[in-house]
């Protein structure tokens, strides 16, 4: 199996010439290391999420890990990484193992003036935008997502009230499944942004991103402004309204960063919400229309609409969000998918070494890319106890229940029940 090992190589080849170029700053390095162990037993009623034909299995799973934190003048790197390593019994599935990382990197060349920023995901993705696959299952409808970004960029502030950003992004996203779509993406950026009063910020912006891949390739130019007004403590308003103008194209070059164009298509994006934080608690609403991208489709837009309550104090935290997600053909517009969803989790110490965890999800997934439309209800439950043997040492019990329901189609509908023991433990 080939796996990506870009976080890794990035964060070495960063600590050598932190030792090498500049000396000085990595005798005031700061460094914070942290190994782990993660173990754990796992019964599996329907791996592959079948309503016929199921199948159980008992797996177990073994994830060593490493956090490390890397702080110097000159830059500051951040890296977890693990392996997570999975057995199954019966043999059910057998390719399910993987390296899981994430990198982070804050360069300062010039202080104050010009920055570089490195990051570097590997993980499971959901196959599926209007659907995240990877709550109910690691690898059905799943794949390994490797997303590299690029981003050097100049921040020009002054003792005036206007603060110039100007920049480039290299964004490289590369899918383990034959049937995802890999792109590469060369952004450039310029946004302004003004200091109106001591609370309220205007910005105004450019971006254009020419995006390679094996299907279509499009280039996308954006335009956008508006206002953000913060009106007391972690409390805010604010709107970006913009037009997006995509030209998609033969995939043939012409010429140096030259594609022959085939048609363009444009819409208004936006992006406005408002947070409000009271004494415990903090209540949020956004509204969006932006483009993203899609594994199998390269491109979709996405409406959403989204309200959330959430608080969080030393023994109780809970959030609670409630949705309404559209996905459209990014070349038409025409609508593909539709999720209403109502989302929850809840977190409660019970006592210094006893905390609850409970997640409940109600989604209501429609599909109008087939003929009759499908409507699937999915319900999915988690609980879980944290039980702290010692400071460096946790037992974990979980038990996880997922049913999907859809009239139209019977092989949609089936129910899954998970029961996991774990035990982790940190050096």
């Amino acid at each position: 199996m080939v796996v990506s090992l870009r976080p890794v190589f990035w964060f070495l080849i960063g600590l050598a010439l932190s030792f090498t170029v500049w000396p000085g700053d990595a005798v005031s390095a700061d460094i914070k290391a942290l190994p782990s162990i993660a173990v754990s037993e796992e019964y599996n009623d329907n791996v592959f999420l079948t309503r016929y034909n199921k199948v159980d299995d008992y797996i177990t799973s073994v994830i060593p890990a490493f956090t490390l934190d890397y702080k110097t003048p000159l830059w500051t790197w951040h890296l977890d990484l693990a392996y997570d390593f999975r057995y199954y019994a019966k043999r059910s599935e057998t390719g399910d193992s993987t390296i899981l990382a994430n990198l982070n990197n804050h360069t300062e060349l010039v202080k104050n003036l010009f920055f570089i920023d490195i990051l570097d995901t590997f993980t499971r993705a959901s196959l599926d935008t209007a659907r995240d696959w990877t709550t109910e299952s690691t690898f059905v409808n799943v794949t390994r997502e490797n997303i590299f970004t690029f981003n050097p960029y100049l921040v020009m502030r002054s003792e005036s009230r206007y603060t110039p950003i100007l920049g480039y992004k290299y964004v490289n996203t590369w899918y383990k499944d034959p049937t995802a779509i890999g792109t590469v993406d060369n952004i450039g950026y310029a946004e302004m942004i003004t200091d109106l009063s001591s609370k309220v910020t205007f910005t105004t912006g450019v971006r254009f991103t020419q995006d390679t891949n094996d299907v279509q390739n499009y280039d996308q130019t954006v335009v956008y402004a508006g206002p953000k007004y913060t009106y007391a403590q972690n409390s805010f308003v604010y709107l970006l309204i913009g037009e997006s103008f995509l030209n998609w194209t033969s995939g043939v070059p012409t010429g140096i960063f030259t594609y022959q164009c085939c048609y363009t298509t444009n819409h208004v994006i936006w992006d406005t919400g408002i947070t409000h934080r009271y004494s415990t608690v903090t209540v949020a609403y956004q509204m969006k229309s932006d483009y993203i991208h899609d594994p199998t489709r390269v491109l979709r837009r996405e409406d959403l609409y989204v309200g959330t309550v959430s608080k969080t104090d030393p023994r109780t935290t809970y959030q609670v969000s409630v949705g309404y997600y559209e996905y459209r053909n990014a070349q038409t517009n025409h609508l593909e998918n539709t999720t209403y969803g109502l989302t929850g989790f809840l977190t409660h110490v019970l006592s210094p070494t006893l905390t609850f965890h409970i997640v409940e999800s109600i989604e209501r997934l429609e599909d109008y890319t087939v003929s009759p439309y499908t409507v699937i209800s999915l319900w999915h439950t988690g609980v879980s106890f944290d039980r702290i043997i010692r400071p460096d040492l946790t037992l974990n019990l979980e038990y996880e229940f997922t049913n999907s329901y859809c009239p139209e189609n019977y092989s949609d509908n089936y129910i899954n029940n998970r029961f996991i023991v774990g035990l982790s433990k940190r050096f």
